[in-house]
């Protein structure tokens, strides 16, 4: 069965014993999605990445476990989070350890009313096809020092997972969100879109982990509204998954509204990561920020096409976007694509880019201070990126993710 056939009998199943409204929603979705079709690379945000990875046939699993990894996970930073875990795209609220502050609210996602917007076919498939999620609220004026950890576990051979999730700030509120994707050695699809509205003069900080199965494929957009004066400070590493597509998209409508996006990715064997930013300056005096690297080796290759759109009324906004590669290998390849689409004329917007081998000199300046080769390799893809990692202003959260990328940076040598 092709995947096509998949994504139609995935949607049916789907409408079976739902609500008039979940319905409603789904096929408003698969509407979208009938008229636009699956992209191809003709279609220019598609145009390094193809669909047919996914093409074999999806089985829904018949056990499902909870991966070691995610114990593991959970027993080391239970002390520093709040952890809640989900086994394919299913908030298991018997197996999390929550405190739920007054005011902070976590539950299975049930909302329809989501302003979504289904740029696309595939995401509008995803919409459609959704197996739940999780839906977070923050009463307004709420500020909560203890970090959410939700742990995505992916489970089955050939299963399918297809979540939708939902985040909202109330007024003046504060939030700090990680969420972990890990999985078994097993071949799976996890397709994850996440909503967020963050009212004015409210922060979110949301740090986003993908250690997926070498074998899996991975889909993940996030679409975020900014009220006025509202913060958003958003990390992604990507270290898993053999076929990564990676989107963002921030919509700035409020006055000095400020998003700053960070991202890093790694990729080596025949690993393929491409992400996908869009800053939508929609209103006067935001600002926003884009840093993004990657660490790319045997035969892997990593893409960012990185936007921005200033609206003719949006005047004195000041926007930035930097992609900057390291490549270890000569079959590693890095595209980068900045696109500027302004339409205001009292602005600051620039954007840069770089891929190249590391640094042959200070890679010689080490060697000659007697530190082994491949010790050395590591030392400078670590400087090459610790001004991302350093970007995090929590902590805990700095830790979490220099933990795991220092787990995986041996892997990443020259000489390995």
């Amino acid at each position: 069965m092709s995947f096509v056939d998949q994504v139609a009998q995935k949607f049916a199943a789907q409408l079976k014993g739902a609500s008039s409204p979940e319905i409603a929603f789904r096929e408003k979705a698969w509407a979208n999605y009938v008229r636009q079709g699956l992209p191809d690379r003709k279609n220019e945000s598609w145009k390094y990445s193809s669909l047919s990875p996914l093409n074999f046939n999806w089985a829904e699993p018949t056990e499902v476990v909870t991966p070691l990894e995610a114990v593991q996970i959970a027993r080391e930073w239970k002390s520093d989070f709040d952890i809640a875990l989900m086994v394919n795209g299913r908030l298991r609220m018997n197996e999390s350890s929550l405190t739920l502050e007054a005011g902070y609210e976590l539950s299975k996602f049930s909302a329809t009313q989501i302003d979504l917007d289904q740029g696309d076919g595939f995401s509008s498939a995803m919409a459609a096809t959704h197996g739940g999620g999780f839906q977070l609220r923050v009463a307004p004026g709420l500020k909560i020092s203890r970090p959410l950890m939700i742990i995505h576990c992916q489970q089955g051979e050939g299963a399918w997972t297809s979540s939708l999730n939902s985040v909202v700030l109330g007024q003046g509120s504060q939030f700090q969100l990680l969420e972990v994707f890990v999985g078994n050695s097993e071949k799976y699809l996890h397709t994850d879109l996440a909503y967020a509205d963050v009212a004015s003069e409210a922060k979110l900080t949301w740090v986003r982990v993908q250690e997926e199965s070498g074998a899996s494929s991975y889909f993940g957009e996030m679409q975020i509204q900014l009220a006025e004066a509202a913060q958003l400070l958003a990390h992604q590493v990507h270290l898993g998954a053999g076929w990564t597509r990676g989107a963002l998209r921030v919509n700035l409508t409020g006055e000095r509204s400020e998003a700053k996006m960070y991202g890093l990715s790694f990729g080596q064997n025949d690993q393929h990561v491409d992400q996908r930013v869009e800053m939508n300056h929609l209103a006067p005096k935001s600002l926003s920020v884009q840093l993004f690297k990657g660490i790319l080796k045997d035969r892997a290759r990593g893409v960012l096409n990185g936007k921005i759109y200033i609206a003719k009324n949006a005047q004195g906004v000041n926007s930035s976007q930097l992609n900057h590669n390291l490549l270890l290998s000569p079959g590693a390849e890095a595209d980068t694509k900045p696109e500027l689409e302004i339409f205001a004329d009292d602005v600051k917007a620039n954007h840069g880019a770089s891929v190249g081998r590391m640094d042959q000199d200070k890679l010689f300046y080490l060697l000659s201070r007697a530190i082994p080769r491949a010790e050395a390799e590591q030392m400078l893809a670590k400087s090459f990126i610790s001004d991302v990692i350093m970007k995090i202003e929590s902590p805990v959260l700095r830790s979490f993710v220099n933990a795991r990328v220092e787990a995986r940076l041996p892997d990443f040598s020259e000489t390995k």
